[in-house]
């Protein structure tokens, strides 16, 4: 699993009001784009693994031999094909143009929506465990400590700056600008790189901080691995001759994986940063499971030690290791737990919503779980109450979306890699929503309100 190459800013999530270079054009590359650094990085891990497997690959490319997965981001999706460049120049029989050493090759990803895989954070399950840590003494005094540094930094950008997350977002948008040669403003001396370096790394440590939190976590990747070790041993594995898995993701999903294992590295995974899980057969037919880091920028390979196991760990071993963060199947696929379905229930009764003066509203985020069809056309869902938007009380009257794509009123909603979404205000009594394709009609008895912030402002859902 590796982390993209360098990038410009990704405009949507990372910006701040005071941003001298807010307007500024990074063109040829649009929002978020890998940079031709970045595009090389991916590219020499490509060829690392070249260099270290050669014989095990072998000189053709064939499609069976890799799972080769990308989140559904651009950069992710470059980065896996240059990856897959490095890893597999033509060889003679599959040259097909002298002058361009180079063959396509065959990769895939998931809808963000069902990709719980390489977007564990997404999952209702996840958020609802990592917001009850939050508010635990131990997370709050950890984040205490830099609540000054984030004071600073809200005061400085015009714009609050008040989660380990925020900072994150911000110290890559520095380290982005920086990248292109442009000046950073004076006060980010005082903050960047360190102190926020530290909070980032605070941040990837808060994540996975309980064992609950690493198994819905980084743990999913591990049980991907665990499966996938157990299928080829038992010659269940398809195709069973598949070499290697590969997934290219974020810096996040290095990180958990790492922090699941309790790796001493990467602590802040760099552009490129990979971590290799071996499977190894000795003659005697014992397995062993070897874990090897990539720095990304610094290019070192450095073979790490899983905690309580040696580096050769025997399988079994490392078997009993993970056992405790290895996902259920109800973690795994992101299934509602008990009480988000008694919450999801709870919506319906108008004890769920709030008054402000003569103004009902009620703050909610929705997340759809289908969960049963009844005729063609309909399907059950849950809601999940967790940010905001200012929606009409009637709202809460409603147990059932029905699918129609020919309504004349629509309000579109596109989400970004991060979950956010600008959405247009609009006053109409019947609308229905469509994300990647799906349209939920929304009944006559849901009404937009007028929110009180102007009509660009951001949800997170």
């Amino acid at each position: 699993v590796f982390r993209h190459g360098e990038k410009v800013p990704q405009r949507d999530y990372q910006n701040y009001p005071n941003d001298p270079y807010r307007d500024y054009s990074y063109y040829p590359m649009g929002d978020g784009d890998l940079t031709n650094q970045g595009k090389l990085r991916e590219y020499k891990i490509g060829t690392m693994l070249r260099e270290r497997y050669d014989r095990y690959f072998g000189p053709d490319y064939w499609p069976e031999k890799i799972y080769a997965r990308s989140t559904l981001i651009p950069r992710t999706q470059l980065s896996l094909q240059l990856v897959l460049a490095g890893l597999f120049p033509p060889s003679e029989k599959q040259t097909w143009n002298p002058r361009l050493p180079w063959i396509p090759t065959s990769s895939f990803f998931e809808p963000y929506e069902t990709d719980n895989l390489l977007f564990p954070h997404h999952c209702p399950r996840y958020k609802e465990e990592y917001r009850k840590f939050l508010r635990q003494s131990k997370a709050q005094d950890l984040m205490n400590k830099y609540k000054s540094v984030m004071n600073y930094l809200t005061e400085r950008t015009g714009k609050s700056i008040n989660t380990t997350s925020a900072v994150t977002y911000l110290y890559n948008l520095l380290k982005e600008q920086a990248a292109q040669n442009l000046t950073l403003p004076e006060w980010t001396k005082m903050v960047y790189p360190t102190p926020m370096k530290e909070i980032i790394a605070l941040d990837f440590k808060l994540r996975s901080y309980t064992r609950t939190l690493k198994r819905l976590n980084g743990g999913l990747l591990i049980r991907k691995i665990v499966e996938n070790i157990k299928m080829y041993k038992a010659g269940k594995l398809e195709p069973y001759d598949r070499k290697a898995f590969l997934f290219s993701a974020h810096e996040m999903n290095v990180a958990a994986v790492a922090r699941a294992l309790e790796l001493d590295e990467p602590i802040v995974p760099a552009y490129g940063a990979t971590l290799i899980l071996e499977t190894l057969r000795d003659k005697k037919g014992n397995y062993y499971v070897r874990v090897l880091f990539w720095t990304g920028v610094s290019e070192q390979l450095i073979i790490e030690t899983i905690p309580g196991c040696t580096e050769l760990c025997p399988l079994e071993d490392f078997f009993a290791i993970v056992k405790d963060i290895i996902p259920s199947d109800d973690e795994y696929y992101c299934h509602p737990t008990e009480n988000m379905l008694n919450n999801s229930k709870k919506l319906y009764s108008s004890g769920s919503s709030l008054a402000v003066g003569e103004t009902w509203y009620c703050l909610i985020s929705i997340f759809f779980f289908i969960i049963s069809t009844v005729h063609t056309e309909k399907y059950y869902i849950y809601i999940n109450v967790r940010t905001m938007y200012y929606l009409d009380l009637k709202l809460l009257y409603f147990r059932k979306i029905q699918l129609n794509s020919k309504m004349v009123h629509r309000l579109k909603i596109q989400f970004n890699d991060h979950g956010n979404a600008n959405i247009p205000t609009r006053n109409e009594s019947r609308f229905d929503l469509q994300v990647d394709g799906l349209i939920l009609l929304f009944p006559s008895r849901l009404k937009v309100q007028e929110p009180p912030w102007n009509r660009s402002s951001e949800i997170f859902i």
